[in-house]
């Protein structure tokens, strides 16, 4: 069963009704860690309804068999922001009961794999809020337009902090 017109919270939310969504596409595990923490595996994945696609953490690796492309799954107590949504050890994840499936358009397939314009990702947000973007960037650096800031999340692990200079897409 799938939650209503789901619209996308401003803020972090956990949401209890559950959502089906199609598997699109899910990366290895990856290993990170907290300074003083032992190291957990965390894998990333685009899901999609029949009119919505969501990037989604994962930081329950014993849910990776679930995450199969084409999968039908269902999905409550996780939390969500914005297209963004995360699934952690409370969350619950389950098969869809068989022969339930989910027709995706053409256009939403397209848009899962299409990055996001910088443009769009620089566009201010009214309520401040930071904007969370999931894929690979080529930034080219000049000297003028927008100003963008790579701040490591905590526990990321990284060699350096950066400042570039991007230029919006002008197509």
């Amino acid at each position: 069963m799938q939650a209503p017109n789901q619209v996308a919270p401003r803020r972090p939310t956990l949401q209890k009704d559950p959502i089906t969504v199609v598997v699109l596409t899910a990366t290895d595990p990856i290993e990170y860690e907290f300074p003083g923490q032992r190291k957990k595996k965390v894998f990333l994945a685009t899901v999609a309804t029949s009119n919505q696609v969501f990037q989604v953490k994962v930081l329950n690796i014993k849910l990776k068999k679930e995450f199969k492309q084409k999968n039908v799954i269902t999905m409550s107590a996780y939390i969500r922001y914005k297209n963004v949504l995360e699934i952690n050890e409370r969350s619950v994840v389950q098969k869809a009961p068989d022969g339930q499936t989910i027709a995706v358009p053409n256009d939403i397939w397209i848009r899962a794999k299409t990055p996001p314009k910088i443009g769009d990702l620089c566009q201010e947000d009214p309520d401040n809020l930071p904007t969370i973007v999931s894929g690979l960037f080529l930034l080219y650096v000049e000297n003028t337009a927008v100003q963008l800031h790579y701040i490591p999340q905590k526990g990321v692990r990284v060699s350096e902090k950066f400042t570039c200079t991007a230029r919006p897409n002008s197509g």
